[in-house]
This record gives structure tokens, C-alpha cells and sequence, in this order.
């Protein structure tokens, strides 16, 4: 009876051990596991263009392989909208913009067939004509997976 138990245990730890491992593939498949990057900057005044300092390899992917951003904290506050959008590092615009709200967790956009294989900057504007700027301060994907 002791064989037995021993047995059935050992077997049920090894497809324990399948399951959990299956599952972490698929998993590492979807975007949860994409690489995301910390910005923060300043968001200028009357909707002038403002820039992360550092660009990211968008890598030669498909245009249907989206770009994301999560804004964690705006100097506008939770719930503000700021508009964000890619541009390549000769300042040719690679995505349409998109209207992101702080705290509305994941955004995320097409980008065009001109941002394969290159470096793309993410960009920000108030999404209305102010005199004073704020800050922003969130997480980026230059793509999806």
C-alpha cells in the first residue's frame, strides 16, 4: 500500500509540474510578459510636443503589433487625459495619437508601416491649449510582444 501511495504522489507532483509549466508558455506569450520602460518628463504648455529622452527599438515587427502606455500619475491629476503618440528619431511620426487617461490602466495603438525596424521616441501633448505644463509619469511599450 505504501508503493502505491508513493506511486500516485510522484505522479501527481509531475503533473503538477506539466501543468505549471505549460501554463508559464502560455503566458510568456501573451503581452503581460511584454518589456516595458518607466518615463517620465514634462508635458509642455499650449499643446507644444514633448519628448521621453530616450528612444526604444520598435524592432521589425508588424504594424498590428501595438504600442502601449500606462500613465500612473499626471501633474493635472488622476482622471486627466494627455494625448501620446511615436515619432522615429528623424522626427517622422510612426503612430497615430491616442488619448490616454491617468489611472485608466493599459492604452495601446497601431503603429504605421514606417516605424519597423527603427528607434521610436514616445511623444506627449496636453490634450487642451493651456498656458502651464505638467509633468507625467508612467510605463511604455515600443510594441506589444
Amino acid at each position: 500500500m505504501n508503493v502505491e501511495k508513493k506511486k500516485s504522489r510522484v505522479a501527481i507532483a509531475v503533473l503538477t509540474a506539466f501543468v505549471m509549466a505549460c501554463a508559464t508558455l502560455v503566458a510568456s506569450g501573451s503581452d503581460a510578459f511584454a518589456k516595458s520602460y518607466p518615463f517620465r518628463f514634462a508635458v509642455k504648455a499650449n499643446q507644444k510636443n514633448a519628448k521621453e529622452k530616450r528612444g526604444r527599438d520598435r524592432g521589425n515587427v508588424p504594424t498590428v503589433n501595438r504600442w502601449g502606455v500606462l500613465l500612473l500619475k499626471s501633474g493635472e491629476g488622476k482622471g486627466s487625459w494627455t494625448d501620446f503618440w511615436l515619432t522615429g528619431a528623424d522626427g517622422e511620426q510612426v503612430s497615430k495619437y491616442m488619448r490616454v487617461r491617468c489611472g485608466g490602466g493599459w492604452y495601446k495603438q497601431d503603429a504605421y508601416e514606417n516605424s519597423r525596424s527603427r528607434t521610436v521616441f514616445l511623444f506627449a501633448e496636453d490634450n487642451k491649449d493651456k498656458p502651464s505644463g505638467y509633468s507625467v509619469k508612467g510605463r511604455w511599450k515600443p510594441q506589444d510582444r
